[in-house]
Order: structure tokens, then sequence, then C-alpha cells
């Protein structure tokens, strides 16, 4: 790799989608993460709170 246009840091669930818009868009993109696999660290922990939206009224953003 001769040239890098962003680094994320963090394979959880926000530095992942972050990363593949990035490369969507045209961006030479590397994703570092500290942990052995993906989505292991805090994202492991929150996004079911975040995803399944068990806090959040019908209808909101």
């Amino acid at each position: 790799m001769e040239r890098v246009d962003a680094v994320v840091v963090g394979a959880g669930v926000i530095g992942l989608a972050v990363a593949r818009a990035l490369a969507q868009a045209g961006w030479q993109t590397v994703v570092l993460e500290r942990e052995r696999a993906i989505g292991t660290g805090i994202s492991s922990r929150n996004s079911e709170v975040i995803h399944a939206g068990l806090y959040y009224a019908p209808g909101s953003r």
C-alpha cells in the first residue's frame, strides 16, 4: 500500500460503518483494531441496545 487516505480506529459497529462509507467513496482506508476479532470490544456490549431500540419511543430517531 503506497498511500492511505483515511485511518479508522476501532472495528466496532461505528468504525466499520465509517470505513465502509469511506471505501465506497473511493478512499484508500485502513481499519485498526486492538482486539483479535472485529466487534469484540465495546460494540459487542452496547450495540444490542442501540440497534434493538429498546429505549426509544416508536417513530423517534
